[in-house]
């Protein structure tokens, strides 16, 4: 959430109390975008012990959409993309996540690209794919990044390419983002786009999966398990199972059964 010196003196008053100083919907009214950007966080996050309304975020996020903040037209354009408080309209969020990367947020060019990319609200383009995830990554959003890594690695919308695709992998992970990290040790341990170095492979499995990343937990469990790149391990590969199907990975829940 960002916040200027006016919202800071506005909102400190209310980090406890449950009403919203009328001076800040006043300032919003009167056209400060940024107070009525932090509105809209207000109630869609519930802070300062507010209930969470998106009825009432999404009146603020638009006012602040309308006065060219990039960040609340991302926002904006999510509620509309998933249902949040709106009904669904594909098409709205689509415009909105363009308008909001038109304003230089680079995550709003993200939401653009995966939008292309999916075909959901607009024609199936990867070229226009690639044009954002682009415009995103350059502006250092890691996923971006990764997302354009699987563009050249599947060669979708442009030439395939394995070593363009690993060097957007590479920085996708310096930028910490877990699915680049991930999609880095996987081309290590295949000896795609680079040369196979197991250890690297499993290296960058650790970090996503200390990270959260339910695949890298379940391909660093397989190699502990058959001693691929390290020692092996069988205890350790079990733990790894475990972690990855409380992730969600249904092929580590096999395992673990």
């Amino acid at each position: 959430m960002k916040y200027t010196l006016l919202t800071l003196l506005v909102f400190a008053s209310f980090t406890v109390l449950c009403e919203v100083p009328k001076e800040a919907y006043i300032a919003c009214e009167k056209g400060d975008v940024d107070v009525c950007s932090d509105l809209g966080d207000v109630f869609d996050e519930g802070l300062g012990g507010n209930l969470i309304d998106y009825a009432k975020a999404t009146k603020f996020y638009t006012k602040a959409c309308d006065l060219n903040d990039g960040y609340s037209c991302r926002v904006l354009g999510y509620y509309y993309d998933s249902g949040q408080g709106v009904n669904v309209n594909k098409v709205k969020a689509f415009e909105l996540y363009r308008k909001g990367c038109e304003l230089n947020d680079s995550y709003s060019c993200y939401n653009l690209g995966v939008v292309y990319a999916d075909g959901k609200g607009i024609k199936q383009d990867f070229k226009q794919a690639h044009k954002y995830y682009t415009m995103a990554c350059d502006k250092e959003e890691g996923v971006a990044c990764a997302n354009l890594a699987y563009l050249y690695k599947n060669g979708n919308g442009v030439k395939k390419n394995s070593k363009t695709a690993f060097k957007y992998f590479t920085t996708s992970c310096e930028l910490s983002d877990q699915i680049g990290c991930l999609g880095l040790a996987i081309m290590y341990d295949t000896g795609e786009g680079t040369k196979k170095n197991q250890k690297k492979a499993n290296t960058y499995y650790s970090h996503a999966c200390d990270n959260d990343e339910e695949t890298a937990c379940y391909n660093l469990a397989v190699n502990y398990e058959y001693g691929d790149g390290v020692k092996m391990d069988k205890e350790k590969a079990t733990l790894l199972y475990e972690k990855s199907c409380d992730l969600g990975y249904q092929d580590a829940c096999d395992e673990v059964e």
